[in-house]
């Protein structure tokens, strides 16, 4: 009998899942969109901004949101992608998500982009990526990164 419940359960919350996650209602998404844009461009200092950014996404969403926007940098400046996805250990699928994004926005938007994209230095990420290149270190990917420091510190607690 129990075991009937819980699996009654179980589907309800799938379903209450799946509703969510297909629910829209874009007028909803513009407004909360806005919302957001409107707050970012009002912070000030970059230590708000981390503090911000650090309470709103997971480590998952900052991961995937670094990725994409390394993805699409590269992508930018020419690179093939095979080498993106060497670069990062990631899928052909995720870079053509990331391109299609792109590709699919206003022109007015991509101009944006990349100027924002070209104004900003990456030089301490490159220089930490030559660092590593030189030193034949693993970069993979940064879910997979974020996964394993998950683990070492499970393990730590575990021999404590």
């Amino acid at each position: 009998m129990r075991g009937n419940r819980l699996k009654t359960r179980n589907v309800r919350l799938c379903r209450l899942k799946r509703k969510v996650s297909t629910f829209k209602n874009s007028k909803l998404q513009k407004e909360q969109f806005r919302v957001l844009v409107g707050i970012l461009s009002s912070i000030k200092t970059k230590e708000a901004f981390f503090s911000f950014l650090g309470i709103l996404l997971t480590q998952s969403e900052k991961a995937v949101i670094s990725q994409r926007l390394d993805i699409l940098r590269l992508a930018h400046k020419g690179f093939k992608y095979s080498q993106i996805q060497e670069r990062f250990n990631t899928t052909a699928n995720t870079i053509a998500r990331a391109v299609a994004s792109y590709e699919n926005s206003s022109q007015k938007d991509r101009d944006n982009f990349n100027q924002i994209i070209a104004g900003f230095k990456y030089s301490d990420f490159e220089n930490n990526r030559k660092r590593n290149d030189r030193f034949n270190l693993p970069t993979g990917s940064t879910r997979q990164f974020l996964r394993e420091e998950r683990m070492l510190a499970q393990k730590k607690k575990s021999d404590l």
